[in-house]
């Protein structure tokens, strides 16, 4: 029995979309690792994070400074709550790029001051840390 052209061309044709899909697949999985393995290394030559905790009748305040992967980053920040154990405390930092104003912040002095408050009104809450852009970072925290 004789094949005929058309199925020499399917199969051809679908081999060439599999092969150009994997080839994708292949350097996307290569960029994210790129960008993950980047990300990692620009946080642990970040060093360790000072947090300073202070309290004021009921209301906690965690502050301190972050220096973002570059002059060009926005810092923001905010705080994530948990009752379970009598209330835990996290501080959220989150980066992200602001090309408009990258020019006005070439002068070098990247480093951000960041200051959360919560009004914790059971006693003093369970510090759990910091989380830059959802990745825990190493502090070091001081009370006043």
């Amino acid at each position: 029995m004789a094949r005929k052209p058309h199925s020499t061309s399917l199969v051809l044709l679908l081999v060439c979309i599999f092969a150009f899909w994997w080839g994708i697949s292949v350097l996307a999985g290569q960029s994210s690792l790129s960008t993950l393995g980047s990300s990692n290394s620009d946080s642990s030559t970040q060093g360790t994070l000072v947090i300073s905790e202070s309290q004021s009748s009921d209301t906690y305040t965690y502050a301190g400074s972050y220096t973002p992967n570059s002059f060009c980053d926005s810092l923001g920040s905010g705080i994530k709550y948990s009752e379970e154990n009598g209330g835990e405390v996290t501080v959220l930092l989150t980066t992200t790029a602001n090309v408009t104003d990258c020019a006005q912040a070439a002068d070098g002095n990247a480093t951000q001051p960041f200051s959360v408050s919560i009004k914790h009104p059971g006693g003093e809450p369970r510090f759990m840390g910091v989380l830059v852009n959802g990745q825990q970072v190493p502090i070091t925290l001081t009370s006043h």
